[in-house]
């Protein structure tokens, strides 16, 4: 289908009979009395293909001529093309990261890749993405380091990127942690076989949440110690809070809190702080360590979906059939953008993470960029500046000086709208300024000691 409005070449292929060798093409545009002249890219006497800007809606007569390209010597009666108008861009739609390849390409003026290959283009685009995610709090989440015996899915770290992958076609999904011994005092058991202490995970002895919170643990008689340390997701870049039973608590430095509590490590109760960090990059460490577990919603059935919600919300459902969607008081933990709830996370004695992360992880072209179109569309500038930077025959200093500044800018702008929203509110009930320096110091009336008629 041939667009109007669209400033890049489009190919259009004339089939018919006695095309002469070396024809040319006239295309007169609408609303113009002059053709103009185009060389084919390829003639055959049944086909004719050439490539043509159609910069504006309307008919467009084409004729084919000889080489000469004078309409006297018999040249082919007009026909009148119209393309199609290109519809208008809604600005508020999200854009895939192939989306934003080729409009990077586009805009280098390269759309074959000829001097800058499409995997260098993506390359610096998700390198921009990965820039604001980390040095702007863009992404909001939250996450429960449940009050739970540790239990596991895989047996290695590396295991983690081929569970649920798309490309190797795995059909589990549900990540439950590492681990690979049961008991504490295996973690050294292995030295005298070559074991390392350092590639041990754990301890951790189950593989499904139901066999912590319906008692199959202490049934089998397994330990149902609640571990201290948690790991949070890899995808984490800034702490917001933290919270334990609905309330918020406060970050602890090891090293002083050490001189005030030696046993913080080992003494068990309800946490009422964490430590950020101590026991590995990205641990948290609950004090103290939870001696109960977390309250959890009662399952009835081994396999299927969400269809009852009657433990986490009393209001009354839209609709009479089909699945959950919507849940009060549960946030839709991750980046995806559509799906239906499968777990249900409690506040009662548990532990939940607010925090900031990064993008949602590009997986094909298709992939959707989670950052507003406004800011998505910020990245071609980095990619821009990252390709004009490049050694070669696209290399341009100037323009790749250029474009970084447009991108500081842009970082500028965002960061400078992020903080706007957040001291647009309301501090004291009728919008009234705060009182930050107390209250006025007693004076006596105005009057005072003076005559007053």
């Amino acid at each position: 289908m041939i667009k109007a409005g669209i400033s890049t070449p489009q190919r259009v292929t004339l089939n018919g009979s006695g095309f002469p060798t070396g024809a040319l093409v006239l295309v007169t545009p609408p609303d113009c009395s002059t053709p103009i002249e185009v060389t084919p890219l390829s003639v055959t006497a049944t086909a004719l293909v050439f490539e043509f800007t159609f910069f504006a809606a309307g008919d467009y007569s084409i004729q084919v001529t000889d080489p000469t390209g004078l309409c006297d010597t018999c040249p082919s009666d007009a026909a009148i093309l119209t393309p199609t108008p290109a519809p208008c861009p809604d600005i508020r739609d999200f854009k895939t990261f192939g989306q934003l390849v080729d409009e990077t390409m586009h805009m280098l003026g390269d759309d074959n890749g000829v001097i800058w290959t499409r995997v260098q283009v993506l390359r610096d685009i998700l390198e921009g993405y990965l820039q604001v995610a980390q040095r702007l709090p863009i992404f909001f989440d939250w996450t429960y380091l449940e009050n739970l015996p540790a239990g596991f899915s895989v047996t290695q770290p590396w295991e983690l990127e081929q569970l649920g992958s798309i490309a190797s076609g795995a059909a589990a999904t549900f990540n439950y942690g590492v681990a690979n011994f049961t008991a504490e005092f295996e973690r050294r058991a292995g030295q005298s076989i070559g074991f390392d202490e350092r590639d041990r995970y754990g301890p951790a002895n189950h593989t499904s949440p139901f066999e912590a919170t319906d008692g199959l643990l202490s049934r089998a008689g397994a330990s149902t110690a609640i571990p201290a340390v948690a790991d949070v997701p890899r995808t984490l870049t800034k702490l917001d809070r933290v919270t334990w039973d609905h309330r918020g608590i406060d970050p602890l430095e090891p090293r002083t809190w050490s001189r005030f509590d030696s046993r913080y490590e080992v003494t068990t109760g309800e946490v009422y702080a964490f430590m950020w960090q101590k026991d590995g990059i990205r641990s948290l460490r609950k004090v103290r360590v939870p001696a109960a577990q977390a309250e959890t919603v009662t399952v009835n059935g081994s396999w299927g979906l969400l269809r009852t919600v009657g433990d986490l919300t009393t209001d009354t459902p839209s609709g009479s059939w089909g699945v959950a969607r919507l849940i009060e008081n549960q946030h839709p933990i991750g980046p995806e953008l559509f799906g239906i709830p499968r777990r249900a996370y409690q506040d009662e004695k548990n532990v939940r993470v607010e925090h900031f992360r990064q993008g949602r992880v590009y997986v094909n072209d298709f992939t959707v960029c989670e950052l507003p179109p406004r800011y998505a569309n910020y990245l071609r500038n980095y990619a821009r500046g990252s390709c004009y930077r490049v050694p070669g025959p696209g290399y341009d200093a100037s323009l790749a000086d250029h474009f970084d500044k447009r991108w500081a800018r842009d970082l500028a702008r965002i960061e400078r709208r992020l903080q706007t929203v957040d001291t647009e509110h309301v501090s004291v009930m009728g919008a009234g300024r705060p009182n930050l320096t107390g209250p006025r110091r007693p004076k006596l009336p105005w009057q005072y000691g003076s005559r007053v008629r």
